[in-house]
């Protein structure tokens, strides 16, 4: 049994998380999307279906083992949790700048900035996780193929010398 066994179930448990979490953006989204003109409708619904195709990338990675989609959706998620953090830290800062109760607001921003790293840091363990689960999982299927080839070709060494006849015999 491979020692990182656990982060598949993890990696299955984290992307059914995000992907109902994304459906319920998705949702939101379109209910909100024929009210105001704004931008942050639009913004929502594209991140939320990028995340939703993402966990669906991440599922298929871990079920048929493939390295790549794992590394595209790590890249996917750090590249996502980047842009939230320096949005919500510029988004806060600007409202610092037009508010006068700055004591709370500072508050917010460090609660807010301190909750999205936390969140970001604990994608980047699961995704970790789930790396080294498809890449140790890859190299046991490699190791056992490569132990059935050396045994195969063990017993046709052995099957072709004892098919073959002394000069004793003749």
């Amino acid at each position: 049994m491979n020692e990182f066994e656990r982060f598949r179930k993890i990696g299955y448990i984290f992307a059914s998380v995000c992907s109902g979490l994304s459906i319920l953006e998705l949702v939101k989204g379109l209910s909100a999307l024929g009210g105001d003109s704004d931008f942050m409708p639009f913004l929502e619904l594209l991140v939320a279906a990028l995340c939703l195709f993402f966990c669906t990338v991440l599922v298929i990675g871990i079920r048929f083992l493939l390295v790549r989609c794992v590394n595209v959706c790590r890249i996917f998620f750090i590249v996502l949790n980047i842009l939230m953090i320096l949005y919500t830290v510029i988004d806060h800062l600007a409202m610092l700048m037009f508010q006068r109760r700055r004591e709370k607001g500072m508050v917010a921003l460090f609660v807010a900035t301190l909750l999205l790293i936390v969140v970001f840091i604990v994608q980047l363990w699961i995704l970790r996780g789930v790396h080294k689960y498809v890449s140790s999982e890859i190299k046991l299927k490699l190791d056992q193929k490569k132990e059935k080839v050396v045994e195969s070709n063990s017993d046709s060494a052995e099957v072709q010398t004892e098919n073959k006849i002394s000069p004793d015999e003749v």
